[in-house]
């Protein structure tokens, strides 16, 4: 277990029998949420207006599980992580350094002889790369695009569930509603179009990499699109969302032994304000039992349109 955990440049189980627990690497790649953005939020309009001249990350706490071999090893550690307010961990499967500040020890404990004690860190410092996308596609196209960027050129793939929270309506905007204790019922604003409130959207997306140099690099290009000032414009199924970043959450993240990296996550966005669904048209093309399309005498498709 030597090689995987390194604090302040000294190999974690070599000196305190100390390795972190497999699964525990999602906490250290998933990105911060967004620090809170100032909104307008205008009666007579969908959606809201947001302040987003400078969108920054906010700094945030993560959990990490450990493996630790006895008694002994546990007083040690604890005495290190003691010993200053920031430590510099660095995981080579990760390729990262991370500056953390140690909040709870959890259930790490002096009567402990081994188990897997669980400790909650800060990140105070929050620094990202910004690095711009691949000129095409990685991986194939499922029609999501954001700010007319396929996200297959972030190399990722769209899972289940994203389509319903695209097609998902935002709830009614309420208007001025009067009550009077002498009159039956009430009145209610009836002026206007109907408008809807903001609402959050999740992308649930899935990235698989040869390595963790390929993944570093369409993750950081992904969120740097993110965090560009003023709102994103997300484009799918037809329609189209004026949004920003909120926040990042993940699944599942797991290198394997070849080095492959396998990510399933969620990017969930706040929308500001609604597009117009695009005109679709289904078109049915007649064909063989072995796949082939039935052309007329000018080889065009024979197609019926629903």
């Amino acid at each position: 277990m030597q090689n995987r955990m390194y604090i302040d440049d000294t190999d974690a189980f070599t000196a305190y029998g100390v390795y972190l627990q497999d699964g525990s690497g999602k906490a250290l790649v998933q990105m911060p949420p967004l620090k809170a953005v100032a909104y307008n939020d205008w009666a007579e309009y969908d959606g809201v207006e947001a302040d987003l001249d400078l969108p920054v990350l906010d700094s945030r706490q993560l959990q990490l599980s450990f493996h630790i071999r006895e008694i002994a090893s546990a007083d040690a550690f604890l005495a290190m992580l003691k010993s200053a307010v920031y430590h510099d961990f660095y995981f080579p499967r990760l390729a990262k350094t991370y500056r953390l500040r140690l909040v709870s020890n959890g259930n790490l404990s002096l009567y402990m002889r081994h188990g897997i004690p669980t400790l909650t860190f800060a990140e105070d410092e929050i620094i990202r790369r910004s690095v711009t996308p691949p000129t095409a596609n990685v991986v194939q196209s499922d029609g999501y695009r954001l700010d007319n960027i396929d996200l297959a050129r972030f190399g990722c793939r769209v899972t289940e569930g994203t389509e319903a929270n695209v097609r998902r309506w935002a709830d009614i905007r309420q208007r001025l509603r009067r009550n009077s204790k002498y009159s039956a019922g009430s009145t209610y604003d009836e002026g206007g179009a109907v408008c809807v409130k903001s609402r959050d959207l999740t992308l649930n997306l899935h990235l698989h990499t040869v390595n963790i140099a390929t993944f570093w690099t369409y993750w950081d290009a992904l969120f740097t699109e993110l965090l560009l000032p003023q709102e994103r414009t997300l484009t799918a199924l037809g329609y189209s969302f004026g949004c920003h970043y909120k926040n990042n959450s993940i699944k599942t993240f797991r290198i394997t032994d070849n080095g492959e990296v396998w990510c399933d996550f969620s990017v969930t966005l706040t929308v500001l304000n609604y597009g117009t669904a695009e005109e679709i048209i289904v078109v049915r093309v007649l064909g063989t039992e072995s796949g082939a399309i039935l052309v007329d005498s000018d080889n065009r498709a024979l197609a019926i349109n629903v």
